[in-house]
């Protein structure tokens, strides 16, 4: 239905102002800098440890029981950086609370025209939380595709795609074919990057 990048925000204390300072403070000394996640295996943790096999940031993984409270906790400055998507943290950068280091959109975010995306430093890199709509295993076809049509017209109504926009989303739409194929290209990404980083499930 709709895809959102995430931002990677920073403590605004934090003496860094781009993704290649977090680099070099973090080589600079190893594991002294920790990132925040809604929890072990969730996107936005798996999204860090690309990045951060990407570059060999020795960064250490704080896992929280959801975003909510990850988030409270970098605003308090207790952890340092995490992956949020933007509808969460767009406002909060805007206000000074959060500072923005890159978005993970494959180009810069309207929302953000000044902060570069992690593709400018790494070219491969390009990921954003989605949201599908899935039916049980044995609904039939027709009734898929009748579905699926009903809600790619909804989300090409103006005032529709117009809130999406709103909350840093892009309306995707498209076929039940479409969508499963997307999230088999997804499977196989993170699976790779689970066995590269060696996560296990708490």
């Amino acid at each position: 239905m709709a895809q959102l990048p995430y931002v990677l925000v920073a403590h605004p204390k934090l003496p860094i102002a781009s993704l290649a300072d977090l680099i070099a403070a973090a080589k600079g000394e190893p594991g002294k800098l920790n990132y925040a996640s809604p929890g072990t295996g969730s996107s936005n943790q798996l999204a860090m440890e690309w990045l951060k096999s990407l570059g060999g940031i020795p960064l250490t993984h704080i896992p929280y029981k959801g975003a909510a409270p990850a988030l409270a906790d970098l605003l308090a400055g207790h952890v340092q950086v995490m992956f949020d998507n933007a509808g969460n943290v767009v406002s909060l950068i805007r206000d000074g609370k959060l500072k923005a280091l890159a978005v993970t959109s494959k180009r810069r975010m309207t929302e953000l025209p000044d902060v570069p995306a992690v593709a400018e430093t790494y070219p491969q890199f390009e990921t954003s939380s989605w949201f599908a709509v899935v039916a049980p295993p044995g609904t039939p076809p027709e009734i898929a595709t009748r579905l699926s049509q009903a809600m790619g017209e909804a989300l090409r109504l103006p005032d529709v795609a117009s809130r999406v926009r709103e909350l840093s989303a892009t309306p995707i739409g498209g076929t039940p074919e479409e969508t499963a194929a997307f999230v088999a290209r997804e499977r196989e990404r993170w699976r790779g990057v689970i066995a590269a980083a060696g996560l296990k499930a708490d």
